[in-house]
This record gives structure tokens, sequence and C-alpha cells, in this order.
């Protein structure tokens, strides 16, 4: 917002000016509605975003069959190293389906925590994709449902490996 000053003559003695400030503000953005910030409240927020984009980038790493580069994330790196096998290329099929299983799950726990959770109307109607609460939902059913297909086919998954 910025101020509009206009100085009009006064009719006091000796020609004083009064001023008067008239305030105007636009929104460059698509949020619908004003909202007062907490700037921990945002920053939690934002945090938690980064976190759930963090996992589905992971997430798809691993149904791209790229376990290195899904054990970058520390949650899917320890469901990687407790239930999946050392060497994945030479695993048993039971193996890989016992990991993805639990992959699959923790994904879809994580979206009910994410999709429940209270966030500012911004995060609700950017356009930008990163920070889109309803973008990151849909990308993460996407990537769920890949996961099911996975569990579905694991011989065709183990030769990904």
């Amino acid at each position: 917002m910025t101020p509009d000053i206009h100085a009009k003559p006064g009719t006091a003695a000796g020609g004083i000016l009064q001023r008067e400030t008239h305030w105007y503000g636009c929104r460059l953005d698509v949020v619908s509605k004003w909202e007062s910030i907490d700037a921990a409240k945002l920053q939690a927020q934002v945090q938690r975003l980064e976190d759930f984009r963090g996992l589905s980038m992971a997430l798809l790493a691993a149904v791209r069959a790229d376990l290195f580069d899904a054990k970058t994330n520390p949650h899917l790196k320890k469901i990687i190293e407790q239930y999946g096998p050392p060497r994945p290329a030479h695993a048993a099929a039971a193996e890989i389906g016992t990991m993805m299983r639990f992959i699959r799950n923790d994904a879809q726990e994580g979206l009910k925590e994410f999709a429940g959770a209270e966030y500012y109307d911004y995060f609700h109607s950017t356009l930008d994709w990163n920070l889109s609460v309803a973008e990151q939902v849909k990308f993460r059913e996407l990537l769920i449902s890949a996961l099911k297909d996975i569990e579905g086919d694991i011989p065709s998954y183990q030769r990904r490996l």
C-alpha cells in the first residue's frame, strides 16, 4: 500500500495547509480474502509443504526404481533400509513387495495428515505448484496409485532395479 497525500489550502489564518492521506492497496495474486498472518504459523505451514513435497519427490524416485535417490529422504531411507533388501536387484519379489507396501502405507498416512492440516488461504489459491496444497495432494494421490500398480506387478519393478 502506498499513501496518496494531497495538500489543500486551509481556511485558517496565514494560509496553513491541511494534509489528507488516502491509502490505496491492490492484490497482485489470487488470494481471495485478506488474513492477518502470524509469522511463526506461516513459516510452519511453509515447512510442512516443503517436507511433504520433498517426501513426494523421494516417492517419485522410488516409483522410478531409483532407490538411491529415494534414500536421500531420511524418512524413506529408514523404510528402505529396514524393510528393503540389501541388494534390490537380487532380492526376492516378496522382500520388494513388503518394502513397497510399507512405502505406500506411509505415503497414504502422510497424505491424510497433510490434507487435514490448517493452511492460510494463500496455500489454497496460489498458482505456484510448489506451494499449492491442492496440487501437492493431487501429486501424492498419483504417486500412491503408481505404488499400488507396482505392488500388483513386483516382477516388472524388480527388473527395473
